[in-house]
């Protein structure tokens, strides 16, 4: 099997499977108990939390446990207090997780707005900074987009917005760009930042929130107070071990891993752009971890079922819009014609995938491609 859909999720990580079994296993008790085996859990689990904030040096931050990032960007954008007339800014090329809890404002009167972005989807920083206006609540970022692999340093705009708008809310989505892509928190002026488990080879139902310790938000859970009384919940300990040890493989050599899959993405991009006629790449500015291009008069779905069925998976679209047919909002956003939405591509890449499976990728698109040619002059 060659598994080519990393932005979709990753697999488990050996050493972060082995710490899930053996935390299911040993360390079942509840966190929040007074017992012994709930003080030791809950106190491991204080030294994790403390890690995810020292290694971005964040110690401005709270990091709260989440089931998942939408729930992250849920609570964020759902839990600030509102009023009529009061604006959000957001890409319209974002993923669901944030569009669809931002649609759900507009019942208390507040205004959705489009961030400004050039023709290949990316943040106009300028016109952005230049159209801020006193009525802006929350801005929405995101690190790493899941279609076009477009990069935000966030950083730094964060503080180009906050020197106009110093009130305003920042809020990030570092999904795709976690443990990735290097990112200081130290002077930061994010106010909160969601990341997940499962992009980075964690399990799935685990992710996390960086949320600065002088901000409040609305609880979207009550109960029992846990995670700063910001999110009630029994703590998942074992998921959470099984998070940071994921978390520590892939950020170690995070830079040797950055430029060995720039190799793996340039050698695609080289070699389908040189032999297949007409193949497109949207997003010259985008990479190295996704790749999206479009084959002209070939629907993407064909030839990903095609490559299904030799047990090579990659994507025609983000997992979580992929039932969207026809016409795709998003794909319009980060600048796709509407012409070529049925013949988008998504490759995306891990350090885990070796160069020889790349090379075997190539030479079954090829392959199959040519062979969809010569079915068709049939």
């Amino acid at each position: 099997m060659l598994y080519l859909d990393y932005a979709a999720t990753a697999p488990v990580r050996g050493q972060a499977l082995k710490v899930l079994k053996e935390k299911f296993t040993n360390d079942f008790a509840n966190p929040s108990s007074s017992h012994k085996l709930g003080r030791k859990i809950n106190k491991e689990i204080e030294a994790i939390r403390e890690g995810f904030i020292k290694s971005l040096n964040g110690d401005k931050y709270h990091f709260i446990f989440t089931s998942s990032a939408t729930e992250s960007n849920n609570m964020v954008i759902k839990g600030l207090d509102y009023v009529k007339g009061d604006q959000v800014w957001v890409s319209f090329g974002d993923h669901p997780s944030v569009l669809a809890p931002v649609k759900t404002l507009e019942t208390f009167g507040v205004k959705i707005v489009g961030i400004p972005t050039d023709s290949y989807g990316r943040v106009d920083e300028e016109k952005l900074i230049f159209s801020l206006n006193e009525s802006v609540k929350l801005i929405i970022l995101t690190h790493v987009n899941n279609l076009s692999g477009n990069y935000i340093d966030v950083v730094s705009l964060a503080r180009k917005i906050k020197k106009t708008r110093p009130d305003v809310f920042i809020h990030v989505d570092a999904v795709q760009g976690f443990g990735k892509y290097p990112l200081d928190l130290s002077g930061a002026e994010v106010d909160s930042i969601s990341v997940s488990a499962h992009k980075i080879g964690g399990p799935k139902g685990i992710s996390g929130l960086y949320i600065l310790k002088n901000k409040t938000i609305n609880p979207l859970l009550d109960g029992g107070g846990q995670e700063y009384g910001l999110r009630s919940s029994t703590l998942a300990g074992p998921l959470m071990f099984s998070f940071y040890e994921a978390y520590k493989e892939i950020s170690h050599d995070q830079k040797k891993h950055f430029e060995y899959v720039k190799i793996l993405y340039e050698k695609v991009k080289e070699m389908l752009g040189d032999n297949i006629p007409g193949v497109l790449f949207p997003f010259p500015y985008g990479g190295p971890f996704i790749l999206t291009m479009i084959i002209p008069e070939l629907p993407s779905d064909v030839l990903v079922r095609h490559l299904e069925m030799i047990d090579i998976f990659v994507a025609s679209s983000s997992a979580c819009s992929s039932k969207v047919k026809g016409f795709n909002p998003t794909f319009q956003a980060l600048g796709i014609d509407e012409k070529y939405h049925k013949n988008v591509i998504r490759v995306s890449f891990s350090e885990i995938v070796k160069l020889e499976s790349i090379d075997f990728f190539i030479e079954k698109v090829l392959e199959i491609l040519n062979d969809l040619t010569f079915l068709k002059k049939k």
